[in-house]
């Protein structure tokens, strides 16, 4: 009888382990899982009074009697989604500065892959996009530049570059901040093209309309439609308008 007390712990201490683990990846869009691993601890401190009462001889107590099997479901639970989000999203690719690659990107963007740069000026983030369609791929950029002045600088004419802004103009194409009507311009592009890359501008921008959460999720769900076409990311981030944290 101890040994399957003792079992019982140990079972419910893995299930702290993946409550809290999913907790740290998914606690940008929301706490339910903080929930979820306190009722983990819980149970973990049930099945321990239960082996000091076994072991003691102590008199009853009603919450020695708390049923736990609901809890056993939440532990199965954790871990199918703990594992879904490690091995089943893509891989975000922080990039560095190569010696040999003034981008700062590697030399050749994977199908289905992210790469995140962080620079104060999307130089090097647009000359590697200009880069990529020069090769022959398809290419949507996002920006919170003038297209006017991004097709001048890099002679590009039949590229389509999106102006984010709450502005309408019949002289460019535009998109707004609305992260739904976003994600919309990038899927369409994405299902229509047999292979590209995508250059989003903006971050800090999309947050200010919105808030840090819903752009996070935002760019979740975009994972996973690049992780499922031929397409590739760039993500330029400032970390002048950009907090440590986020």
């Amino acid at each position: 009888m101890i040994i399957t007390k003792i079992v019982e712990v140990v079972s419910f201490l893995v299930a702290l382990f993946y409550s809290v683990k999913n907790y740290r990846l998914t606690k940008g869009m929301s706490d339910i899982w903080l929930y979820v691993s306190l009722a983990m601890l819980s149970a973990v401190i049930v099945s321990f009074m239960r082996i000091i009462k076994e072991v003691f001889s102590f008199g009853e107590f009603e919450i020695i009697k708390m049923e736990l099997i609901p809890l056993i479901i939440v532990f199965f639970l954790a871990a199918t989604i703990t594992v879904r989000k490690e091995g089943g999203l893509p891989k975000i690719i922080h990039v560095t500065n190569e010696v040999d690659r003034p981008t700062g990107i590697e030399h050749e963007l994977k199908r289905g892959h992210i790469y995140l740069k962080k620079e104060e000026q999307p130089k090097a983030s647009f000359e590697k996009f200009v880069d990529e369609i020069s090769g022959g791929l398809q290419g949507l950029c996002i920006t919170r530049m003038k297209p006017a002045r991004i097709k001048e600088e890099y002679k590009l004419k039949k590229t389509q570059i999106v102006w984010l802004t709450e502005m309408e103009t019949s002289e460019e194409l535009t998109v707004s901040p609305q992260l739904e009507q976003l994600l919309r311009r990038i899927t369409d592009f994405v299902d229509e093209s047999r292979d590209s890359v995508i250059l989003l501008d903006g971050i800090d921008y999309l947050i200010y309309h919105n808030n840090f959460r819903r752009v996070l999720h935002f760019l979740h769900r975009l994972e996973d439609k690049i992780a499922m076409s031929n397409s590739r990311l760039i993500i330029f981030i400032s970390p002048l308008t950009i907090e440590e944290q986020e």
